[in-house]
């Protein structure tokens, strides 16, 4: 599994990474140690089945928010302010 936990933490770190079309994302996952199932799943983006695969926990976020806290007048810019342009 680190394999492609490196190659994602690589792809998330390095924007000019970001706009790779499918021969280089193909070459650099064979480069980081992906067999063809698992870089056929990357090219599709089916995250389901890659988790399902490196069988990784599901990750769930959870929040909890006040029903009382409500925006105060000063949280919003009153209604007579213009937004400038600097030139």
């Amino acid at each position: 599994m680190t394999t492609i936990i490196s190659l994602l933490n690589k792809l998330g770190s390095q924007a000019e990474l970001a706009n790779l079309n499918e021969t280089q994302l193909t070459a650099l996952a064979k480069a980081h140690g992906l067999n063809t199932a698992q870089i056929n799943l990357l090219l599709a983006g089916d995250t389901n089945a890659l988790e399902q695969l490196f069988n990784t926990p599901k990750v769930v976020c959870q929040g909890v928010h006040d029903p009382k806290d409500v925006p105060d007048q000063e949280d919003s810019p009153a209604k007579d302010d213009k937004i400038q342009q600097a030139i």
